[in-house]
């Protein structure tokens, strides 16, 4: 099972669009969008407002915040509020298990006419996991633009718990700044030009999740990618420890 989000930070904008269908042409007419948010320490779901076509669903722009997420369901098999999903998130179906993987779009843009769009999709095994994410900075920025990392978390549990960001000098060994993210939320932290460098790692604690990068040029243009995991850049059989021993580097360097 698959969530969707969005993402949200200033006058930059997004919409969402989710397949109706999956990507080998099967589909089921009976799935409708849910909205997922947390209310009084519980989840919240219902209905999204949105319109269709033949082939995809269009999430209404005033549902799309920073703080929920989306996902598909039966209704004859779910009812919001489901007192079962009320405290933890469940594996609904497997519709949006496919391979090659169940993609959603979204697209962002801003009051200058510029946009970009990238996958959505946030898988629900990832949800169950805590852990760290590893990302270099200089790989997907563009010095004298704007520079936004969105990091998205969804956590099963419906909690807004505070765990950290941080930006790493490892050559200097140094943090240059610790930034306060939270789960179940989209994240938006502006990267500054000092830290776009090889040297520069972006760091999570406790929690896993989502880093997107976004440059937003003095023109309006836009360029979105999220990151892939650090191994894919190294080559060689050890690649796992060689990024297990630059972690293990970086958590000495923030404790």
């Amino acid at each position: 099972m698959n969530f969707f989000f969005s993402l949200h930070y200033k006058d930059i904008q997004s919409r969402l669009t989710i397949p109706r269908f999956q990507n080998r042409g099967s589909f089921n007419k009976n799935y409708l969008p849910y909205c997922a948010k947390i209310a009084n320490d519980s989840w919240e779901f219902s209905v999204a407002k949105y319109k269709k076509d033949d082939h995809f669903f269009y999430i209404d722009i005033s549902e799309l915040s920073n703080d929920n997420f989306f996902f598909l369901a039966d209704p004859n098999n779910f009812l919001a509020p489901n007192k079962n999903f009320a405290k933890e998130l469940l594996n609904l179906n497997r519709f949006t298990d496919t391979d090659p993987a169940f993609r959603a779009n979204i697209e962002i843009f801003n009051s200058k006419g510029g946009f970009s769009s990238y996958q959505s999709d946030y898988p629900y095994e990832m949800t169950l996991k805590k852990g760290s994410i590893l990302s270099g900075l200089s790989f997907l920025t563009n010095k004298g633009s704007e520079n936004i990392i969105f990091f998205k978390n969804i956590y099963y549990k419906p909690i807004n718990e505070k765990f950290y960001i941080y930006f790493v000098d490892i050559k200097k060994k140094i943090i240059l700044k610790k930034n306060d993210i939270y789960t179940n939320r989209t994240n938006c932290i502006v990267i500054d030009d000092n830290y776009i460098n090889e040297n520069v790692y972006l760091f999570s604690t406790i929690y896993i999740g989502i880093p997107i990068f976004l440059s937003q040029s003095a023109d309006g243009d836009l360029s979105m990618e999220h990151t892939h995991p650090p191994h894919l850049y190294v080559l060689g059989k050890k690649r796992y420890e060689v990024i297990s021993k630059l972690k293990n580097e970086i958590n000495k360097i923030i404790s």
